[in-house]
């Protein structure tokens, strides 16, 4: 949230930044010039009050810590000062909203935010995040958890002009078959998730109006100390107004206080409302995969292609993406254990809050809702973990997610399909084996290895030493590359003799396909209708 210093004696030296995980997210508050009036430190003024510019005595600091905790504890906010903005509004012009924390920011620029919110009468979503994250991750996450859609569309529109102008122009091979549809398979897929802000949602076209939602940079004043203070002390008033809490999980978000605050707050202020959690690490890994693949992919192409003339040594080298990507995967999927482990082990004694007044305050309106800090800290371990983490497993992603991952498949393999449709020796009976292997049982197949590779990775995230986990990862790689070599070599086999082959190996992918579906909806039903499952961490996998 905003800037603030605490005012106990004006010639205090000004104190350090404090983390405040206003709505949106946890802010990072830090001293107001001498020149302005106390803020954060002191806590504000119960209903509309301010504080005063200085603080010398004890009494008048235990006055304004008691009306900042009471405006917490009953959710005290003026109306006029009830914002939002659209959640779409935030990420334009590259997410500039989110990749710099207020604190950092010119005065003049602090100011211009405040008018890019609007007054509301309720909100839809509450952000909750840190400022000790960086913010182009959290560009990141609500593109895709917005522009999923976009993506495929934008994929889909590059690949159909890409296979339009291969069919109208002469364009040479490079690297892979039909360059121009797996380039503008990848660039459509780029264009489509970056136009995202700018698309109407969905739900314009049934006639809903678009999500408001609260964002700490724009929805409290940065620039009037006064309003920022009613702002940040009035969060409770924010989180009782809007409809979900959405939680931009990243690794220091449970340590902030602020952010705590929230949880809490929420579950008291709305106790129908919805807590949605949204690590950050899930989309970054998605769009970490998607690039990955279309990396490896297009390196294979080329070492197959060429290995006649180029040196065992650099062919090796080729095989190098792929080991990243499973390097990196491992690395990301274990902030899902990390995740999961410090909702089980929360300890609020060890959460920060960098200055005493707003720890006090916050931890005085905690009490007040849950009897003491450590029966909400019970709470956190037990039903708010079990609620937030209940089909939290390394599989359980939305739909549009699998289908962005199958595209780089689709594309080389609709890629390779056309290619041999243009042949002049291919026969009907070629052409229709090629698109059945190919454009449908490979696709459905590499889908499934995906998620193998992320089971895979989630089973064996934990570090291991640096040397160690290096020989870690080979060994997954050396096992999952098998994996692969086992389709590629069954495919070959099918499209070796036409169509008879081709029907029964497209028959067996539907067959795992439908294995594995219902598998994951049959341990889902279990997971959900078990009194003593651990549905924090429910047994996950391809």
């Amino acid at each position: 949230m905003g800037n603030s210093r605490s005012c106990c004696k004006a010639d205090d030296a000004p104190p350090e930044v404090q983390e405040v995980c206003a709505g949106r997210g946890a802010h990072d508050i830090p001293d107001l010039p001498t020149d302005m009036p106390s803020y954060a430190g002191s806590g504000p003024a119960s209903d509309g009050g301010s504080c005063d510019p200085v603080c010398g005595e004890d009494t008048g600091r235990a006055s304004r810590s008691t009306r900042c905790s009471e405006r917490l504890e009953n959710f005290v906010l003026e109306k006029d000062l009830l914002r939002g903005i659209p959640l779409r509004a935030s990420l334009r012009n590259l997410g500039k909203l989110w990749v710099n924390s207020p604190i950092d920011l010119q005065e003049p620029v602090k100011a211009s935010l405040w008018t890019r919110s609007h007054k509301v009468s309720k909100l839809d979503i509450f952000l909750s995040h840190t400022w000790h994250t960086p913010g182009w991750r959290k560009v990141i996450a609500l593109l895709v958890q917005l522009g999923s859609y976009n993506f495929l569309l934008g994929w889909l529109l590059g690949m159909v002009l890409g296979a339009t102008l291969h069919a109208t122009l002469e364009i040479p091979y490079f690297i892979a078959p039909k360059p121009a549809m797996w380039m503008g398979a990848l660039l459509g897929s780029v264009c489509g998730l970056l136009s995202t802000p700018y698309m109407p949602a969905w739900a314009t076209f049934r006639g809903e109006p678009e999500e408001m939602c609260f964002f700490d940079a724009v929805c409290i004043n940065q620039a009037d100390p006064d309003m920022m203070q009613k702002g940040i002390y009035g969060l409770g008033g924010f989180l009782a107004a809007a409809s979900e809490l959405r939680i931009l999980w990243s690794p220091p978000y449970l340590s902030r206080l602020w952010c705590v605050f929230e949880m809490a707050a929420f579950h008291k202020a709305n106790p129908s409302g919805r807590i949605v959690l949204k690590p950050l690490f899930v989309e970054s890994g998605l769009l970490c995969v998607v690039l990955g693949l279309y990396i490896v992919i297009i390196v294979d192409e080329w070492r197959f292609n060429a290995r006649s003339g180029v040196s065992q040594v650099v062919v090796a080298l080729t095989m190098l993406p792929s080991y990243l990507l499973f390097h990196v995967l491992r690395g990301t999927l274990n902030d899902k254990h990390h995740l999961v482990n410090e909702l089980r082990n929360f300890d609020i004694s060890e959460v920060h809050c960098r200055t005493v007044e707003d720890r006090e305050c916050i931890l005085a309106a905690i009490s007040s809702w849950y009897g003491s800090s450590s029966s909400f800290a019970q709470h956190v371990r037990g039903p708010l973990a079990d609620e937030l983490t209940q089909h939290f497993s390394s599989t359980d992603l939305p739909g549009a997610y699998w289908l962005m991952i199958a595209t780089p498949f689709i594309t080389f393999n609709v890629a390779k399909f056309l290619e041999e449709c243009q042949s002049p020796t291919s026969t009907m009976e070629v052409i229709l084996s090629t698109f059945l292997v190919r454009c449908v049982a490979n696709s459905v197949l590499c889908v499934h290895y995906i998620q193998l590779v992320y089971f895979v990775c989630h089973r064996f995230a934990a570090p291991a030493g640096r040397l160690l986990d290096y020989g870690k990862t080979l060994l997954i790689w050396v096992l999952l590359a098998g994996a692969l070599m086992c389709i590629f070599g069954l495919s070959a086999l099918a499209l070796r003799q036409p169509v008879a082959p081709a029907v029964v190996y497209s028959a067996a992918a539907g067959i795992v396909s439908c294995v594995v579906a219902s598998r994951r909806r049959w341990r889902a039903w279990i997971c959900s209708t078990s009194p003593c499952g651990d549905r924090s961490e429910p047994s996950s996998g391809p």
